[in-house]
């Protein structure tokens, strides 16, 4: 007997996982597309600073960047916009943000000045690498039990449709298809 995949428990959907092989790379290409499609609106939060940047599953993230200021308005930019960091670096990120400004009105020739500066350019530094970390977090290759969840509580329902069924003995997983073949 056949069930439609859009009939089945969440038991039965999470059997129907852990047997499909097939099923679970297309879960995982899946997942790691719509991440990426969400850290690409991200980085465009970045793009008036970021002059070179690697970021990807199965990859070594990078970030190059070459105004400390405009890095942390990005940043801050970022953080309103998706809550990109944790909440505890928007007040570092705008504390940061007015000291660039000070830097900015003081003398060259202050004595304080290259302190500030040093300061301003290593807690930048944190940023960038706190940064790096969120997109190391996003990228990292998701569990067996996450993808699971993926598949229950999106993928089913916005990837299965109609022509999905499973045989109800072995929960093998089947699609129908239909061509049509245009001669045009």
């Amino acid at each position: 007997m056949n069930k439609k995949i859009n009939k089945l428990t969440i038991d039965e959907l999470k059997t129907v996982f852990k047997i499909n092989y097939k099923l679970q790379i297309d879960v995982l290409s899946d997942y790691e597309e719509s991440e990426m499609y969400y850290i690409g609106e991200i980085l465009g939060c970045f793009r008036d600073s970021l002059n070179d940047w690697s970021i990807g599953f199965n990859n070594y993230n990078s970030i190059k960047y070459e105004n400390e200021k405009r890095l942390l308005e990005n940043a801050l930019q970022a953080q309103k916009d998706y809550c990109f960091l944790p909440n505890k670096y928007t007040t570092n990120i705008e504390k940061l943000l007015d000291k660039y400004i000070t830097l900015y009105n003081m003398d060259y020739n202050n004595s304080k000045y290259e302190k500030l500066e040093n300061y301003l350019v290593e807690n930048v530094e944190k940023i960038a690498t706190a940064i790096i970390e969120q997109f190391n977090n996003m990228t990292k290759s998701p569990k067996m039990n996450e993808l699971e969840s993926y598949f229950i509580e999106f993928y089913a329902d916005a990837r299965l449709n109609e022509s999905c069924y499973i045989d109800a003995e072995t929960y093998i997983l089947y699609e129908n298809i239909a061509y049509t073949k245009d001669y045009a």
